[in-house]
């Protein structure tokens, strides 16, 4: 009915995805690509990871975002954050609504337990109200505060963090379900850190640093991204209490033929496109 919508385009080939409708695939895409080359809202920056692997498209997408919605890095903040008083430890807040059972909460849970608690104070902000979690209430006994801020405004977040004295925000969260952006926009510290939840760049020059890795993000992309990268030797981190099962399943009980290659993909089906199924 309105074929010119806001993002429309974008959520219009996710849908037709998320049910592996690949008919006009290439055109639709097309269309998209030539779309947001003329610097128009048509896509999510969310939306177009799967849909490309082109950087260019991507941070284009990003920054069309990023400029409609959020005002720039220099009017971003209606007052400055306050110099610092000088402190023994390093205040470091993670912002998430996913603190939960969730992807994101299953891999950093183990992280709290290596921060040297005589030089960072952790504090975790909740974006959402959570109840009975086992996984919360573990996020609860290794942080040192948790906080449910999902009532609050932005502006109140922003206010809280700043009368906390955050020295090191770091997001979880970025253009993916529930997240709070503008938080960030505002400014809840001084250093700003896009982290694990969303590996593409957010476009806008609120946030610093990206933790990525040179096989996510090789130098040659630097780019593309409106962050600055710390490289890690991996981004990926995982609990080492998650341990693998030891136990070792035959062909015949799962119905396998005895021999030939098993192809096995675990991710959301929106994410197999028709190249990738080639």
């Amino acid at each position: 009915l309105r074929p010119q919508l806001n993002y429309l385009l974008g959520l219009f080939i996710g849908v037709k995805k998320q049910i592996c409708d690949w008919q006009d695939y290439d055109q639709w895409t097309l269309k998209l690509y030539q779309e947001i080359e003329l610097s128009h809202r048509v896509s999510l920056p969310f939306c177009m990871l799967s849909i490309t692997d082109s950087l260019d498209i991507n941070f284009k997408a990003a920054k069309i975002d990023a400029n409609n919605k959020y005002s720039v890095r220099t009017n971003f903040v209606s007052s400055p954050i306050p110099n610092r008083v000088k402190k023994n430890r390093i205040r470091v807040g993670y912002y998430s609504p996913d603190f939960k059972d969730h992807p994101v909460a299953y891999l950093i849970s183990g992280i709290f337990n290596h921060y040297d608690k005589s030089q960072f104070e952790v504090i975790g902000f909740s974006l959402n109200q959570i109840k009975n979690s086992a996984i919360y209430q573990q996020f609860e006994n290794t942080i040192d505060q948790m906080i449910d801020v999902s009532k609050m405004s932005d502006s109140e977040v922003v206010s809280l963090s700043r009368e906390m004295q955050i020295d090191i925000a770091i997001d979880l969260t970025g253009y993916t379900q529930d997240g709070r952006f503008n938080i960030f926009v505002k400014g809840v510290a001084p250093i700003q850190i896009a982290y694990l939840g969303f590996l593409g760049t957010m476009g806008h020059e609120c946030l610093d640093y990206l933790i990525a890795d040179a096989t996510i993000i090789p130098s040659e992309f630097l780019q593309f991204y409106t962050e600055k990268i710390i490289y890690l030797p991996s981004y990926h981190v995982n609990d080492p209490a998650n341990l693998k099962s030891d136990r070792v399943y035959s062909r015949q009980e799962l119905g396998l033929p005895d021999y030939g290659f098993v192809y096995c993909c675990f991710n959301n089906n929106y994410k197999i496109t028709p190249d990738v199924f080639s």
